[in-house]
């Protein structure tokens, strides 16, 4: 076999939609893709399809999401070292739990307007995934 045509061990991560994470409702838009302990950069591919967006959400601004797809490549490319996938895993991980706020939250937020702690409150309580 040449060598073109040997498996390789990848890493991936699945970029999801979310326009609104209380219905919990998504559609996979992309994919980022890595062999496995590899220097090389990242490789991003988006959908070219975005009816399955806008059935979800009519208002999305597919432009942007476009956009959004060269703007990783091209930071992939500048960092290969996998900073970037390393920050998108924690960002994406730090939603999976439900929304709270802790004691060390309360007091410094304690001397804020209580209509800015409910915006704050609610917005916090959109991004979570099981929201209480």
């Amino acid at each position: 076999m040449g060598n073109g045509n040997q498996r390789r061990t990848c890493e991936f991560q699945l970029l999801r939609y979310v326009p609104d994470t209380v219905r919990t409702e998504y559609v996979h838009i992309g994919v980022i893709l890595r062999e496995q302990g590899s220097r090389t950069g990242a490789q991003v591919r988006f959908t070219r399809d975005w009816r399955r967006v806008r059935c979800l959400d009519p208002d999305a601004d597919t432009a942007l999401l476009e956009g959004l797809e060269s703007e990783l490549r091209r930071r992939f490319q500048e960092e290969p070292e996998g900073h970037l996938r390393r920050l998108l895993t924690e960002a994406a991980w730090s939603y999976r739990f439900p929304a709270r706020m802790s004691q060390q939250l309360r007091q410094r937020s304690s001397d804020l307007p209580e209509p800015v702690r409910n915006h704050a409150w609610k917005a916090q309580r959109k991004r979570a995934v099981n929201p209480s």
